[in-house]
């Protein structure tokens, strides 16, 4: 299961990174552009807090999928 929680880690933290440089690209360093980015980093940061310190399997995959799905609204 671990194995699991790390690639899909792996594929939200991608998609993140993509989403910033999407940004920067499209925005340029705007006020619109740096809010972007600090919600992007705050949602990367909790996704990792949670996949490191949750221990409970359903309870990660959970959090590790709903955390960055605001995100990506």
């Amino acid at each position: 299961m671990e194995k699991l929680h790390r690639q899909n880690l792996i594929i939200i933290l991608a998609g993140i990174v993509m989403l910033f440089l999407l940004t920067v690209v499209a925005f340029g360093l705007s006020p619109l552009a740096i809010k972007n980015a600090v919600v992007l980093l705050t949602a990367g940061t909790a996704v990792i807090l949670c996949w490191r310190f949750v221990k409970n399997d359903l309870a990660k995959a959970l959090c590790i999928t709903l955390m960055s799905f605001p995100v990506s609204l």
